[in-house]
């Protein structure tokens, strides 16, 4: 087999996601394979090149679909195929499209095998959909059942519901597989008797707001051990602080000069302990218009309450003194009534024993003394 085989990848923006490849019958006959074959396109740095620019792909990708074959190919110096990528295997965020130039070494028919057991990660649209999940795990997993019957899978493959329907009224995202029972070359079937294990269920705003990646502090290991007791024992001794009508301390003021690593301590923390930050500063919030910058700060509150329902999660305010500035004779109405707010508001986060304050000031003596009360941020680290 000579020719070079044109791959163009895409998303179906349709009423249903179908995991589809349309291919010469020419070329499905010499790989081997038939009508409803599966097929394993493999997107490698040395064999893949994208047509746009004529480079080898910066990424290593798998497509999983299902042979639809036509009769004839557009040209007769390559073979054109196209494939929809619902099912794939990536290690970026992100899909990938468009039009690549693959090798016949790249392109693999896959033996059907019905799966007996498998172990999923579920992409869920909201922090309601996790809720939903908790109350009725059942109806869910036989929901999730029915709706992977549609699908061949391997292990480490992603199948993204962008839009098939079935998947929106259980608000299901994406799946991830982690474990399968199948070998090189198999590809695993659905079956009312395969056994499915959910290991984690978990909504994409919290997907996307997870800190990824890795900064080194120095000096600072104390500090970041103390933090981490703090953000991770609320939540996971929720219920033995409930019964005892006792009050975890839930806010934290970090204060120092400029560049003394206080943001960067914040994300460290956040990845050690694999918690949710939602991050926001006093510059993304001010507003010239009476009572917005209070909307704003109340809007992302709100994002972080809601996420500290599904898990840890930690709402992180830098130059807070900005937002909280001294109550005195001079302040102005608009003043008095911003910090009356902004407080109001970090009151409300007690609530939500998830939920965790830290905020940060290179201005320490130009805050309200009232920020400093209990169950505000009545821990103060310099």
């Amino acid at each position: 087999m000579d020719k070079l085989i044109c791959i163009s990848v895409f998303e179906n923006e349709e009423t249903s996601d179908i995991q589809n490849c349309v291919i010469p019958s020419e070329l499905l006959c010499e790989l081997g394979g038939r009508l409803g074959s599966y097929i394993q396109l493999s997107f490698e740095d040395r064999n893949c090149f994208n047509m746009k620019n004529d480079l080898n792909l910066d990424v290593n990708c798998q497509i999983l679909c299902r042979a639809v074959p036509i009769s004839d190919s557009i040209t007769k110096s390559f073979y054109q195929v196209i494939c929809n990528n619902c099912v794939s295997i990536t290690d970026r965020l992100g899909s990938v499209t468009g039009n690549f130039y693959l090798s016949s070494k790249n392109v693999n028919i896959l033996q059907p095998k019905t799966l007996l057991k498998i172990t999923l990660n579920v992409i869920v649209h909201s922090v309601e959909d996790v809720l939903n999940y908790r109350e009725n795990k059942f109806g869910f997993k036989e929901s999730l059942s029915e709706l992977l019957r549609l699908y061949g899978v391997i292990e480490k493959a992603t199948i993204k519901f962008h839009s098939n329907p079935f998947a929106k009224l259980y608000g299901i995202s994406q799946v991830i597989v982690n474990e399968c029972d199948l070998h090189t070359g198999e590809v695993g079937k659905f079956s009312s008797n395969t056994e499915i294990l959910i290991n984690e269920v978990e909504s994409e705003d919290k997907r996307r707001l997870m800190v990824r990646s890795s900064v080194p502090l120095g000096g600072l290991d104390q500090v970041l051990d103390n933090l981490k007791r703090l953000l991770k024992e609320p939540w996971e001794f929720r219920d033995a602080f409930s019964k005892a009508g006792a009050m975890y301390p839930s806010g934290v003021l970090l204060v120092g000069p400029p560049g003394c690593g206080k943001t960067s301590l914040i994300r460290q923390l956040c990845i050690e302990t694999e918690t949710c930050l939602v991050a926001t500063a006093s510059a993304e919030l001010i507003s010239p218009y009476e009572g917005e910058t209070e909307a704003n700060f109340a809007k992302v509150a709100s994002q972080a309450q809601s996420l500290s329902k599904e898990g840890p999660c930690l709402f992180f305010i830098d130059e807070i003194d900005s937002l909280c500035r001294p109550r005195t004779k001079e302040s102005s109405f608009v003043e008095l009534q911003l910090t009356a707010q902004i407080l109001s508001t970090i009151d409300s986060c007690q609530d939500y024993p998830g939920l965790t304050l830290m905020a940060a000031t290179n201005r320490p003596y130009d805050l309200d003394s009232a920020i400093r009360r209990s169950g505000r941020f009545e821990i103060e680290i310099l």
